[in-house]
Parts: C-alpha cells; structure tokens; sequence
C-alpha cells in the first residue's frame, strides 16, 4: 500500500480529524505577535463607528490628507474584536481566518481531485504550510478566503455547467471592495 492510499485509509470518513489537524496546525503555525498596521486599522475601525466615513486621514502627520477608506469593514471588524475581547481576541480571529481558508482550500482540493480526501488533505497541509508566512491580522485575511472561495465556484461551474454557482461572484466581488479594495482588480 503506498503512502497516498495509507493516508486515504487512515482518513476516510473522517471530517473530525481533518478539521483537528488543520486546526492544530494553525495554533502551532502562529505566536504572539505585533502587526504595527493592526493598531492603525483598530483605530480606523474605531474612528468609522463614531464619526462615519471619513474623507480625509484623521490619523496621520499630513493635515488635510483625502484618501477612501478602502478596508472599512475590516477595520470595523477588527476594531469591535480588539474593544470587545483585545489582542487574544485579534489572534484568536486571525486564526479563525486561517481555519476557514483551510477548510476552503481542502474544499477546493476535494472538488477537483474528484472527492479523493488522501490527495486533498495532502495538498491542503502543503498549502497552509506556506499560507503561514501571510497570516497576519491584515485585511488580506479575508481577501484569501475571497479568493478561494471564488475559485472554488468557478471550478463547480466549469465541472457541471450550472450558472447558480456564479450567483455569488457579485456579492463577492461587493464584499471584496469593502473588505479589502485594493486586492479588488485581482478578483
């Protein structure tokens, strides 16, 4: 028996210890750590729930600054979860995030391998081995899952015609603006 068939034997059936495994593996993956943009965008967040939209930078040097608030949502989100829960709270998303991408990727991978849960996870734990390197709390946490998701519906509609998978590129593609806009020409 090789090694793809021994580990498709020792996972079938089993979403428990999948989802274990990718969970572990995010907790092993992460450690305390300090993004100096998390701060900026808690206070972004902070200064969009109560002044609204800004059309200037109330936070930098630069008086008078314009810029659009291209991760407005993400700011709000990471802001309520640093003011409700602080920075366990920020890790504790981040990973959340990550598990979610995971699940995403191994859904992806078991899609195109034709449902072959050996293969899949094999792929998945390659893919969020080197997914670490970018988790960080930064609104590209969100964009991943975007994108994955995105891939996801685009191969289900390739694999079986049906245009009810592309029904949610345009909230995709909605969310993506206000999560994260400036990776919205990737979409």
């Amino acid at each position: 028996m090789g090694f793809i068939e021994n580990i498709h034997e020792k996972f079938r059936g089993s979403r428990v210890k999948v989802f274990i495994i990718i969970f572990f593996s995010a907790l092993i993956a992460f450690f305390p750590f300090v993004e100096a943009d998390i701060f900026w965008l808690i206070k972004v967040g902070e200064h969009v729930i109560n002044c609204g939209f800004p059309s200037f930078e109330p936070l930098t040097m630069h008086t008078g600054l314009h810029y659009p608030v291209q991760q407005w949502i993400s700011a709000v989100i990471f802001h309520l979860t640093y003011r409700f829960s602080g920075a366990s709270g920020i890790f504790l998303l981040t990973i959340l995030a990550y598990v979610l991408i995971s699940f995403a990727i191994l859904s992806l991978t078991r899609h195109l391998s034709g449902g072959n849960l050996a293969v899949s996870v094999s792929i998945t734990m390659v893919s969020i081995a080197f997914l670490t390197l970018f988790i960080t709390p930064r609104p590209q946490i969100f964009s991943y899952l975007i994108f994955t998701l995105q891939i996801f519906m685009l191969e289900k509609y390739l694999s079986t015609g049906r245009t009810g998978h592309l029904l949610l590129m345009p909230l995709l593609s909605l969310i993506l603006i206000n999560m994260h806009a400036a990776l919205w020409p990737f979409f």
